[in-house]
């Protein structure tokens, strides 16, 4: 009689459970070594023209980028026509700022924020692989913008992507992302 009453308990306590909520982040391995980056360490967008981008996090309205153990600031775009093209700059590099999501002129500094001249050469560039991702969760929703301190309506979606790419430097080296997963909630459409 007791083995039954637990046992209703439990199936009743089963159908209760809710699915747990994703976290937000991105997971990948540099030529071997595994790399996990929270929310606030790397940025996704996939606007309504069908273009995709994943880029180092920046701090708002900076080029000056959040730290990671990551050794890379990277920027990797996906056009709606299906090109990639990515960049992965050493951390001595200020991270460029670009408004334009399906552009594929990086504008690379060549100077650090003292005036050090960069050498090109250390820049790895995309040279091959694949970017897929999906959307889902889409709606009409409300968000705060620091800019007019208002609240304003825009199209979100989740935003769930896998990838493997590899990259090389002016100097031959390569570098290769694979296994990469990322998720990210409410993403500007």
């Amino acid at each position: 009689m007791v083995g039954s009453v637990v046992l209703c308990i439990l199936c009743s306590c089963s159908k209760d459970k809710k699915e747990p909520v994703q976290t937000e982040s991105m997971n990948f391995k540099m030529n071997g070594t595994e790399y996990v980056l929270d929310e606030f360490k790397f940025g996704a967008g996939s606007p309504a023209a069908g273009n995709f981008r994943l880029r180092s996090a920046t701090n708002y309205g900076t080029t000056i980028g959040v730290p990671t153990d990551f050794p890379y600031w990277f920027d990797i775009r996906k056009s709606s026509s299906g090109s990639i093209c990515a960049v992965l700059m050493p951390k001595s590099f200020p991270i460029p700022y670009i408004d334009s999501l399906g552009d594929c002129n990086f504008q690379i500094p060549v100077a650090d924020q003292n005036g050090n001249v960069l050498s090109p050469d250390e820049i790895y560039y995309y040279e091959s692989g694949t970017i897929n991702f999906t959307k889902s969760n889409c709606e009409n929703e409300s968000y705060f913008e620091i800019t007019c301190l208002c609240t304003l309506k825009a199209d979100m979606c989740d935003l769930n992507g896998t990838f493997n790419l590899t990259f090389k430097n002016g100097l031959n080296q390569i570098v290769t992302l694979t296994d990469g997963k990322l998720f990210q909630a409410n993403v500007f459409q």
